[in-house]
């Protein structure tokens, strides 16, 4: 995997899937701080994420939805 950009991070080899969606919740709301104009991601709205991120067949497919590519709004109704 390394050849395809991907890093061995011994430091999460023993995680829960749980504390990955944390940290990766972390991250999404730190790089959209101004997007979401400060608040949070609420829990419905991280669920919505999750359940889009599962819906890919293929890792090709998650990159492209991790990336934006399909505009995907999670904002509550």
């Amino acid at each position: 995997m390394k050849s395809e950009g991907w890093d061995y991070l011994a430091d999460y080899s023993s995680v829960t899937v749980n504390h990955l969606y944390d940290q990766w919740r972390d991250i999404l709301n730190d790089n959209n701080r101004t997007r979401l104009e400060g608040v949070l991601l609420s829990d419905n709205e991280f669920e919505q994420v999750r359940l889009e991120l599962l819906k890919n067949k293929t890792p090709y497919d998650a990159q492209l939805m991790l990336a934006g590519a399909f505009n995907i709004d999670i904002s509550e109704k």
